[in-house]
């Protein structure tokens, strides 16, 4: 049985943390993927949705000297990020066992388009577990804290969301804290009222 969600079937709440491909976003200064998070909800009638970009604390940048626009979130992504890679992977490993099991306790009793459909879920869990276990080094670059650029706020295209698209990404169901969200609309809301 294939439980993978289709992307067609995911809302995104305020605080959502998505990855979104900004060169397909016009008017952003910020180009190629990065982690953003979801200012607005969406929903299947919504064709975008409002987002800042989330970028890696860089080794050398002090946190406490941030530009204006930028705002510090200690390691809360990290964390996050880390916690559900780890279950994902679990998750997507218990599944391929459920699929072989049944694959061969039954493959000779079970319907071929059955059948078919399992081996399919298993190479979908099993490219899965691989892209995951290439985000290992993605997910660390935000170790060392994670910054809100406040002045890249932009409304994207759902089409422009790489990530989550199923709940064996990493990203699912991922949500910053009300007190980081908080401090991301603080800040904002000081900023547009220069």
């Amino acid at each position: 049985m294939n439980l993978i969600q289709q992307p067609s079937t995911i809302n995104f709440l305020s605080g959502s943390i998505i990855k979104v491909d900004f060169d397909s976003c016009i008017n952003s200064e910020i180009n190629g993927l990065h982690y953003a998070v979801a200012m607005n909800t969406s929903n299947n009638d919504n064709s975008s949705i409002t987002v800042i970009p989330l970028l890696p604390l860089q080794p050398q940048e002090d946190p406490t000297l941030l530009h204006v626009n930028e705002v510090y979130l200690g390691d809360e992504l990290f964390v996050l990020l880390n916690d559900r890679l780890s279950t994902t992977t679990k998750e997507i490993n218990a599944r391929i066992k459920e699929e072989r099991n049944l694959l061969g306790s039954e493959c000779f009793i079970l319907p071929k388009d059955t059948l078919n459909e399992s081996l399919g879920t298993i190479k979908k869990l099993e490219s899965k577990r691989s892209v995951n276990k290439q985000m290992v080094d993605e997910i660390n670059a935000f170790k060392q804290g994670c910054v809100a650029t406040i002045n890249q706020i932009t409304d994207i295209k759902i089409t422009s969301i790489v990530a989550p698209k199923d709940e064996f990404d990493v990203e699912y169901e991922v949500t910053l804290s009300p007190s980081a969200m908080q401090l991301i609309k603080s800040n904002y809301n000081f900023l547009t009222n220069i």
